[in-house]
Parts: C-alpha cells; structure tokens; sequence
C-alpha cells in the first residue's frame, strides 16, 4: 500500500467518479481500470498495445519498474531521506533502492558548485 498526496487521492476519485458515469451512459459492464478487476499491469499493456508497441518493446520498458524507478528518482531529488524511500518502495535492502534512483547529471554539478561555493579547500 502507498500512501498518496490529497492531491493524486482526489484525481483518482475525480477519475473514477468520471469513469463510473461515462461507464453507465455507455452500459459498459467490464471494468478495465476501476473495479475488483483492475490490474494496473493489464492497464499498461493495453496502452502499450494501443500505440502499436511490438512485444518486444513491451518486454523491455518494464512499464511497472519503470514507474517505480521514475518515483524514487523523484523521491530522492525532493531529498526525501533514503529509509522512507525505501519503505515506500517495499525494499529492505539500501543497495536495491541507490540501485533504482538515477542520479541527474546537472546535480552532480550542483553538487560540486555548492561544495566550492562554501570555501571547502579554501
């Protein structure tokens, strides 16, 4: 389970209460999004299938990995400490979740800036 902002909680409602409408305006009776059939990997696979990705493309974007990789990227350039990222990452293990963040180039030499900036070697 992984907490979310007010702001995504009331996207997704506002989503869903939108869903829910045009579902019954169409009397649409599969759930492919919302409902006790939704699968997240089923939804990603099918807008791969929409825009034509061949299997092979598929296999390697890792659609779920590559959402969990983007979000503790994120979590880790707003500086959130590494024991909650990994909490919301399910890791146990420190190497597993350095392993997923990307380190952005331009904060590397953020990095270096700030360091001399601060009469470190002066």
């Amino acid at each position: 389970m992984i907490p979310l902002s007010n702001a995504a909680h009331q996207i997704l409602v506002q989503r869903r209460n939108d869903w829910e409408i045009e579902r019954r305006q169409a009397l649409i009776v599969a759930p492919f999004v919302y409902g006790t059939l939704a699968d997240i990997r089923q939804v990603m696979v099918r807008a791969m299938k929409r825009l034509n990705f061949d299997s092979d493309r598929r296999a390697w974007l890792r659609p779920i990995h590559s959402l969990r990789d983007t979000f503790i990227t994120r979590l880790a350039q707003q500086g959130i400490p590494l024991d909650r990222r990994m909490k919301l990452a399910g890791h146990r293990d420190p190497a597993m979740n350095l392993a997923y963040g990307e380190i952005d180039p331009d904060s590397l030499k953020d990095a270096i800036t700030q360091t001399f900036d601060q009469g470190v070697g002066t």
